[in-house]
């Protein structure tokens, strides 16, 4: 019997994308989320192109990493994600107009998403400036912290202790550092929109 040596074969990612496929399809939500932690790549979202200007603040139970996000097609603007163990909790976007956004539990979140599961892991914020999507994004960290632990699917996040007291001061901190961030791209941002307007050699 002859077999053809040029028959298609799935790469790695491929039989990759078709194992994850089928596990969201099959596993019960806990196995499935202790399979995909293990197993996982972890891309931090601070370790990304997209973000820049990062700074730790580091609570009792937690780090909140404050960051300039510019994210192409969707917005740009301050950002800060809330680390438990590791693990990414709460991610907020503070892009301002109608773009500004959180997650909770963003990889576990794209994970669902990638497979029809989800049809968006974003909340949306309601439309204002930057500083407003700040505010906002203080608050949520203040408040949904706790229910952003309970909603993931790792118990040994879900166990996990916040001192309320400390990540108060820490979303203060935030805030703060978040402000700043806007002040000072605000000037590149100015200085980008005088580049685009003034002409070229070849207009003159």
């Amino acid at each position: 019997m002859n077999y053809n040596n040029s028959k298609w074969r799935p790469s790695r990612n491929q039989l990759r994308q078709i194992f994850w496929t089928v596990a969201t399809t099959v596993l019960p939500t806990p196995l499935l989320f202790q399979l995909w932690y293990r197993n996982r790549r972890k891309h931090l979202r601070v370790n990304l192109k997209t973000a820049c200007n990062t700074e730790s603040i580091t609570f009792s139970g937690g780090t909140l990493v404050v960051y300039w996000a510019d994210v192409p097609g969707v917005g740009s603007g301050p950002g800060a994600s809330l680390y438990v163990l590791n693990e990414e909790v709460l991610r907020l976007d503070c892009f301002g107009g109608h773009m500004g956004h959180m997650h909770f539990n963003p990889e576990q979140g794209h994970l669902m998403y990638r497979h029809g599961k989800y049809m968006t892991t974003r909340m949306y914020f309601p439309e204002g400036s930057r500083q407003e999507h700040v505010d906002r994004a203080t608050f949520e960290v203040q408040k949904n912290s706790f229910i952003a632990l309970q909603m993931n699917a790792l118990p040994m996040i879900q166990k996990h202790n916040l001192d309320s007291q400390e990540l108060t001061q820490a979303a203060a901190t935030m805030r703060q550092k978040m402000m700043q961030l806007i002040h000072e791209h605000a000037g590149e941002e100015q200085e980008s929109l005088i580049a685009e307007k003034s002409p070229t050699h070849s207009q003159i």
